[in-house]
């Protein structure tokens, strides 16, 4: 049903991960919408408010247009549905119309999407698809891929990215750090990956190879991944394995004794810079945990 309602009554998606216009781009719409008119009516649903009437599935920025003109009536295509078919309409609507996209974006509504397509039962395995399974019931990622521009193996690694901490998934975002390697991170957990991004701002380095984001991983999987073996994994080779660090001997070995061996040393002053950068990180640790409960 086609209707002009208010714009005050409209609220916003509440799982829509896209980002809103620029300002730029939201004038170009407006006056587009002012020369021209609306040529796409908003998709809205009806919700049980208290405040809001309906909610916009596809349109949010158009929404926003009008509010720029001043105008308080917006056509809109008001259609009763759930909330995973709003959530996998929103999704499209937004990959189909948008001309750039975030990593980010497109991570988080790959997964909305997915877990949208999972919940009204249409599978209920991401990874495989089990035998006998029939064409109607068929696997979620493929039906994610065949409405997208990416294989099924690139959905897989976009969804990846929503279990990167902020700092890292933003790097992909700006590109600093590219989609592979944030990938590989993306297994680390939680502190971790706050080391691992310290260890690049304190390098200024921050696309590291897809090796090395495959060997940390390795080595988070299979031991204890310490600071100095991040370093060693990422940083410490070409150029940076010139800058070579010379202690003098007068200063360390006040703090040694006669018989401690230069190995010895080695491993003490490793693990002294371990615990340094172990409280340094906890602030940061505090950070990114309460910010992922909010």
């Amino acid at each position: 049903m086609i209707q002009d309602l208010d714009v005050s009554v409209l609220k916003p998606f509440a799982k829509n991960p896209f980002r809103k216009l620029s300002s730029e781009k939201l004038t170009q719409l407006a006056d587009s919408i002012s020369q021209c008119g609306l040529i796409t009516p908003v998709l809205v649903r009806p919700i049980n408010d208290p405040i809001y009437t309906h909610e916009i599935i596809a349109g949010k920025n158009r929404v926003d247009a009008h509010l720029l003109l001043g105008v308080t009536k917006i056509k809109s295509d008001i259609r009763e549905m759930s909330d995973e078919e709003a959530t996998i309409i929103m999704v499209d609507s937004n990959l189909q119309q948008r001309e750039i996209i975030l990593p980010s974006e497109k991570a988080w509504a790959y997964r909305a999407k997915l877990e949208a397509i999972k919940s009204q039962g249409k599978r209920n395995d991401l990874i495989s698809c089990q035998v006998g399974t029939k064409l109607e019931n068929k696997r979620s990622d493929l039906m994610i891929a065949e409405s997208s521009d990416d294989s099924v193996r690139n959905v897989h690694r976009y969804i990846r990215l929503t279990y990167l901490i902020k700092p890292l998934i933003e790097l992909v975002d700006e590109g600093k750090l590219k989609l592979n390697p944030a990938v590989e991170l993306s297994y680390l957990d939680e502190s971790r990956q706050v080391d691992v991004f310290e260890r690049m701002e304190f390098f200024d380095c921050y696309n590291i190879s897809l090796e090395s984001a495959k060997r940390i991983k390795e080595i988070a999987k299979y031991g204890e991944l310490t600071i100095v073996k991040i370093d060693h994994q990422c940083f410490e080779k070409d150029d940076m394995a010139k800058d070579s660090i010379k202690l003098s001997a007068n200063r360390i070995n006040s703090f040694f004794d006669l018989s401690t061996s230069p190995k010895e040393k080695e491993d003490i002053i490793v693990k002294a810079l371990e615990l340094y950068y172990r409280q340094k990180n906890r602030t940061l640790h505090r950070e990114v945990a309460l910010e992922s409960r909010t």
